[in-house]
């Protein structure tokens, strides 16, 4: 395989296949793949001090009157009352909070999963199209090819390989770990000893996770790429990944460090950039602020036009900094996924001849 050719038509169709750079940008934008407690103490005699609180005629009226409480002239309540009631509403508090932003990342993971799987397919079968007819396709036709069921099953692929994975080296390194402990309590002069052989152990482990990690990362993307160009189901297409990978180990590899170097070299052709960015964006955002800063203080007076106008001017900055970074980034995934598209499609197609060329077995 001419890796260099690849890598040429790659760059072509991320430069002038315009319409990928969207999907791009939802790409790198979902990739860039989220208690408080109180104490209170009494005195030495467990006595807890009373407030005593005295209502006026006036006041005891209008609590009737407003929210129908009937008070006498005064009442008193405890310290312990008022702790367990402060205890009690932030208990509250801190649960409804913690229920709310739970419900949010959730709800923001489900959405950035759903934009993630339904770029990644349309820039595959887009990419795919334009080598195979030359047809180039707008957004919206992008769209509706991103609309099927590929990109449910790109989902799948992704959790049939990482999550059985995932937790067998959850077991692994849990597996490793545990001697630790329990050398740790004995405290026997061999401790030190079994607590190195088990730190040995936990970098056999980790060494082994990082070597399957990076298999089953170029695995799981063969394999998309075999669902969204071929129309594979998920097994058939874990299948197809697994028998490009292992008939053209070198040629995957190859193109595996490749794409590990681009993203290696990436920050560093990006620091210029930054700080480019970090300069106009503060040059313009502090402008916007001083302006609207001036002309707000004549309208309005105190502090408040300045705090505006501080807001307006952050937001400007952070669109100017953050917006062609990640844009920039998306064009890099559109590269990358062009890449792996034109490796799939040209090794699926050697595949295929060397498949179609084995000899057949002799019958009697």
């Amino acid at each position: 395989m001419n890796h260099i050719e690849i890598l040429k038509r790659s760059i072509h169709t991320a430069w002038r296949y315009r319409a990928l750079w969207l999907f791009g940008f939802f790409l790198a934008l979902t990739t860039v793949y989220w208690e408080s407690t109180m104490f209170f103490g009494g005195n030495n005699n467990d006595q807890s001090p009373e407030l005593r609180y005295e209502l006026s005629e006036r006041d005891r009226e209008w609590l009737s009157e407003n929210l129908e409480l009937q008070f006498q002239d005064s009442f008193t309540i405890t310290g312990h009352e008022v702790v367990d009631f402060i205890q009690n509403e932030i208990v509250q508090m801190v649960f409804l909070i913690v229920i709310l932003v739970v419900t949010l990342i959730v709800l923001m993971l489900v959405i950035s999963a759903l934009i993630h799987y339904l770029s990644e397919t349309a820039l595959i079968k887009m990419v795919n199209d334009y080598e195979k007819t030359g047809s180039k396709y707008n957004i919206r036709q992008g769209l509706r090819m991103a609309w099927s069921r590929t990109a449910w099953r790109l989902f799948l692929i992704d959790v049939a390989i990482r999550l059985p994975a995932g937790l067998l080296f959850l077991v692994l390194f849990a597996l490793a770990i545990a001697p630790v402990f329990g050398l740790a309590i004995t405290g026997t002069p061999t401790a030190i000893v079994g607590a190195v052989a088990a730190g040995g152990l936990f970098l056999l482990v980790l060494g082994l996770a990082i070597v399957a990690g990076v298999f089953l990362s170029v695995l799981s993307r063969l394999s998309r790429q075999a669902s969204a160009i071929d129309n594979l189901g998920v097994l058939d297409s874990i299948r197809r990944g697994y028998g490009v990978a292992r008939h053209n180990l070198k040629d995957v590899g190859l193109m595996w460090l490749i794409m590990l170097g681009i993203y290696l070299i990436w920050p560093l052709l990006m620091f210029p950039v930054v700080i480019l960015l970090l300069g106009i964006g503060i040059l313009s955002g502090g402008l916007l602020a001083v302006l609207i800063g001036a002309v707000g203080s004549l309208v309005a007076a105190g502090s408040g036009a300045w705090i505006a106008a501080g807001v307006v001017g952050g937001l400007l900055f952070l669109l100017v900094l953050v917006v062609p970074l990640v844009l920039l980034t998306g064009m890099r995934e559109v590269f990358q996924s062009s890449a792996w598209t034109l490796t799939y499609r040209e090794l699926r197609d050697v595949r295929d001849v060397r498949v179609k060329e084995a000899p057949k077995p002799a019958t009697i």
